[in-house]
């Protein structure tokens, strides 16, 4: 996940503090900076998210964002000129010294996407836990609505789009799920939805897309995110068929990325990856 960060940001798609704040959302989901696994309680998950927000309210950053919005009567992202609208997950270009595009007019490239709001549920174990019976794309609604309820600022008929990865796109979470959870979380019904699937990173591409939507003026009010159930929808899915003629030319193409990644983590050294993603993000 910190390697996506690194590459979204060398890539121009998110400046150097959102990365900061990627990162450090990532230390609090995953529970911590690394290590072996183990199980974590809520009051740590907490205590990882106090001091997230500690250390991000202390950033420079973070303070002349805090006090644009202040002076400017805003109560989270800015927006265009006069209109007052905070946004879920990505939203509109911060305007501290930073170039625009949306809704100006001019032709520059937005260089800061702000992440305005962040929400999630909690975690359970498939099969076992609490949430194993919960339906995927209702989780993920409740979700939306409790992102919503956080930006008072913003309509839900604002919200230009829903952009949610999901790995095994099928059963409970099948067809357009994006659009399914919109509608569970309030949103309009002219609100649009799109299902990405990169597998274990679609999450993570759900915000590059939306990203990617915002910086080109396409949109300006975005919500990203993934949502998936290991209980209702299993790895690799309830039916797996794969092409004979794919397995007989690409016989590795339908490898677990768990696999993959095991099997090349020895044969690439750290600094040769972070430099081929940085390539695959150039033009």
């Amino acid at each position: 996940m910190s390697m996506m960060v690194d590459t979204l940001v060398a890539g121009g798609f998110a400046s150097e503090h959102d990365g900061k704040i990627a990162r450090k959302l990532a230390e609090v989901l995953c529970g911590g900076k690394g290590g072996a696994a183990r199980e974590v309680t809520e009051s740590e998950i907490l205590d990882l998210e106090a001091e997230a927000f500690v250390s991000l309210t202390g950033e420079p950053k973070s303070q002349e964002r805090m006090q644009f919005m202040l002076m400017n009567n805003k109560r989270s992202a800015i927006s265009d000129p006069g209109e007052a609208r905070a946004s879920p997950p990505l939203t509109q270009p911060s305007q501290l010294g930073e170039e625009k595009f949306c809704s100006t007019g001019d032709n520059t490239m937005i260089k800061d996407i702000v992440i305005a709001e962040a929400v999630r549920s909690a975690v359970g174990r498939a099969h076992k836990g609490s949430l194993a019976n919960k339906r995927p794309d209702e989780l993920a609604g409740e979700v939306v609505k409790a992102l919503m309820a956080r930006v008072p600022g913003v309509k839900p008929s604002e919200v230009e789009d829903l952009v949610l990865g999901c790995a095994m796109p099928e059963g409970e979470q099948g067809l357009n799920l994006a659009r399914v959870v919109g509608l569970l979380g309030g949103l309009s019904e002219d609100s649009a939805g799109v299902t990405i699937n990169r597998f274990c990173s679609s999450g993570l591409q759900a915000i590059a897309f939306a990203a990617g939507a915002i910086a080109t003026g396409a949109n300006d009010i975005v919500i990203a995110g993934g949502v998936e159930s290991m209980t209702m929808v299993p790895m690799t899915g309830n039916k797996i068929t794969v092409s004979p003629e794919v397995m007989e030319h690409f016989p590795t193409a339908y490898t677990p990325m768990g696999i993959t990644a095991e099997k090349r983590r020895h044969e690439v050294q750290h600094l040769a990856r972070g430099s081929r993603c940085v390539r695959s993000m150039e033009p």
